[in-house]
């Protein structure tokens, strides 16, 4: 399929194809294994706290001026990190005491899932306040002083890029029944906020936080890349309460990741990727990757994802646009243009 040519104004929609056939048992499980990375790394203020430590903001008073968050939620967040080791605590002076905080490699490695933030925003901004307010992301390249902020990913094999999951043959791991975590109950409530609560201020990297910032938000564009496309297909597969699903939906339809077809009725309509949803195919990848490696306690999703045009296992790089070498933490530097966000 040929990609389709950036437009903001866009509504051109896809639906997914795919060479397995879904049942609801492996739903469920790859949907278990999105949770439990979503549990730790997509909720808003863990994105935002893990952006300020990767622009070398390491110290409290620091990230809790330029965050403008509670210290509860700073505690928490900076708890949640230390314990699943992205960060490390540690002494910068004696007398008196006084500690920052330091990524340790799997948060260094979260560097990967940023730059893919970034280049999102970079070609589909859907908020024009974070701009407006000078908090644009932008990721340089030390080596040779490029910014890379556009660059997106592309196969470690053949170098094509990778851009939906049209792209994508599947193939599942085989796994007995019985080794599948239990769903504990078939409809879950959340008091997360959606994509456009009242209350959100503007801050860094906007768009990408409001999306990757939702744990039901992550599970419903995951649903839509493996083919579900009704009210009611998301429901089953996520056990989402309908007040709920509907907020969400509604926001990702405002928001052009999904486009609607269909008659008025909710139940019988379908909700159908868009060009900019299909271009947070590659930012799902780089999350599942980033899991797998560094959380070993997960239940890892049965699926296996085949790049057609090389028909290896699918494995993402971005590589520097000028150099030619390939972008990660140690070179590179992410850097915002005004660290002074309006309250969130």
């Amino acid at each position: 399929m040929k990609r389709p040519t950036p437009n903001q104004n866009s509504e051109i929609s896809y639906k997914p194809s795919r060479t397995v056939e879904l049942d609801p048992i492996l739903i469920n499980e790859v949907l278990i294994a999105v949770r439990q990375a979503a549990d730790l790394l997509c909720d808003r203020w863990t994105l935002l706290v893990l952006l300020m430590l990767l622009t070398d903001c390491r110290r409290y008073s620091q990230i809790k001026s330029r965050l403008n968050i509670s210290t509860r939620a700073l505690n928490n967040r900076l708890a949640l990190l230390e314990d699943h080791k992205l960060i490390q605590r540690v002494q910068y002076m004696s007398k008196p005491p006084r500690y920052e905080y330091v990524l340790l490699d799997a948060g260094k490695d979260c560097f990967k899932i940023f730059q893919s933030f970034v280049t999102w925003e970079n070609e589909w901004r859907i908020s024009e306040s974070a701009a407006k307010e000078g908090l644009v992301v932008s990721i340089v390249h030390k080596v040779c002083g490029t910014n890379i902020s556009a660059q997106k990913p592309e196969c470690t094999k053949c170098h094509a890029s990778v851009y939906s999951a049209n792209q994508i043959s599947l193939d599942t791991k085989v796994k007995k029944k019985s080794d599948i975590p239990y769903k504990k109950s078939q409809y879950r409530r959340t008091t997360q906020r959606g994509l456009q609560s009242q209350e959100a201020s503007v801050y860094p990297l906007y768009d990408t936080t409001q999306i990757f910032g939702d744990k039901w938000t992550i599970e419903i564009v995951v649903c839509a890349f493996m083919g579900i496309s009704t009210f009611s297909g998301f429901q089953s597969a996520t056990g989402i309460a309908t007040n709920i699903l509907s907020d969400r939906l509604r926001s990702l339809v405002s928001n052009r990741i999904f486009s609607l077809s269909g008659v008025q009725a909710e139940s019988d309509r379908e909700y159908l990727l868009t060009d900019r949803g299909l271009d947070l195919y590659a930012t799902l990848v780089i999350i599942e990757a980033w899991a797998d490696k560094w959380l070993s306690s997960r239940s890892q999703s049965p699926l296996v994802l085949i790049h057609n045009a090389c028909e290896t296992k699918l494995s993402l790089q971005v590589l520097c646009q000028s150099c030619g070498c390939q972008a990660e933490y140690e070179n590179c530097s992410i850097q915002i243009s005004n660290l002074l966000p309006k309250s969130i």
